[in-house]
């Protein structure tokens, strides 16, 4: 996830592109609490994370994800 998040560079301004990037996974709750990708200490300190996205159940964790973005984009 990090070679995206800092190898993506801005041509024109050859920048850093991104600022965070997350991978989205229908890995199971039981499985996700274990692992520190979905911890949110782990998004804010490497700015990089997991989402889970299991087929048929609530986008909850998604659209939280996307809210923060959009309001991060907005402080700005």
């Amino acid at each position: 996830m990090h070679k995206y998040r800092d190898g993506i560079i801005h041509r024109e301004r050859r920048e850093r592109a991104l600022q965070q990037v997350f991978i989205l996974t229908p890995t199971k709750d039981e499985q996700a609490e274990l692992m520190r990708y979905f911890d949110e200490d782990f998004y804010k300190k490497y700015r990089m994370g997991a989402v889970q996205l299991v087929p048929g159940e609530y986008l909850d964790g998604l659209k939280e994800k996307v809210r923060e973005c959009i309001e991060l984009l907005n402080n700005k």
